[in-house]
């Protein structure tokens, strides 16, 4: 009785086109999720170790690009940051160059690019 009445249904044209467009539609979604994207976005630089008597003059936010899929770099957008050494931090201009482990995001994001830091301590 059923395959009787489902039979029909399934034939029509319109039936079948609807289809084809929600199939075709979740396919295309899930392929975008995993597709590799490089974005450039602003991240905020953070300083660990910093002496209290020391003050600073950094960038709040330091521009970089970033690779990885669709779905991991816009689920890290705003929890992503730069974290540095201020140990290492001496009077007058310095210099970082920063790596992958100076990034606060999954190792599955990779650094390209970026602005380079420079840091004046008086």
């Amino acid at each position: 009785m059923f395959q009787r009445l489902m039979t029909p249904l399934i034939m029509t044209r319109l039936f079948r086109i609807n289809a084809s467009i929600i199939m075709g539609f979740f396919t295309w979604y899930l392929l975008m999720q995993f597709q590799v994207i490089t974005v450039t976005w602003p991240l905020p630089l953070y300083f660990d170790n910093l002496s209290p008597d020391l003050s600073l003059q950094a960038p709040e936010q330091i521009t970089v690009t970033l690779q990885g899929t669709r779905k991991l770099l816009y689920s890290c957008k705003k929890t992503g940051a730069i974290h540095l050494n201020g140990a290492s931090i001496k009077p007058g201009k310095n210099y970082f160059l920063l790596k992958q482990n100076n990034l606060l995001l999954p190792t599955a994001i990779k650094l390209v690019n970026y602005t380079p830091v420079e840091i004046i301590a008086p």
